[in-house]
C-alpha cells in the first residue's frame, strides 16, 4: 500500500484533506513527524492563502528541509 503523509505544519485545512481521502478510500497519514515524512511515498502540504506565515510555520517546525530533500529524492509532493 502506498504511504501517503499528509504534512501537519499548524496551517491548512488538514480535517477536509484526510476527509476527502477517505471519501475515495484511499488512506493517509496526518503527520509533523520527520521520520514519517521520510518513510512516505507521496506527500501532501496543504496550502494556504500567504506565503509568508505557512513558510515560517514550516521552518519553525523544522519540515522544510525534509521537505525539499524528498522533493530532491523524485518523492511525488501535491
Amino acid at each position: 500500500m502506498t504511504k501517503i503523509a499528509i504534512i501537519d505544519y499548524g496551517a491548512g485545512n488538514i480535517a477536509s484533506l484526510k476527509n476527502a481521502f477517505s471519501a475515495i478510500k484511499i488512506d493517509a497519514m496526518v503527520t509533523s513527524q520527520i521520520e514519517e515524512i521520510k518513510e512516505a511515498e507521496k506527500l501532501v502540504l496543504p496550502g494556504v492563502g500567504a506565503f509568508a506565515p505557512a513558510i515560517q510555520k514550516l521552518r519553525e517546525k523544522n519540515l522544510d528541509k525534509i521537505i525539499i530533500d524528498r522533493a530532491r529524492q523524485s518523492v511525488p509532493i501535491l
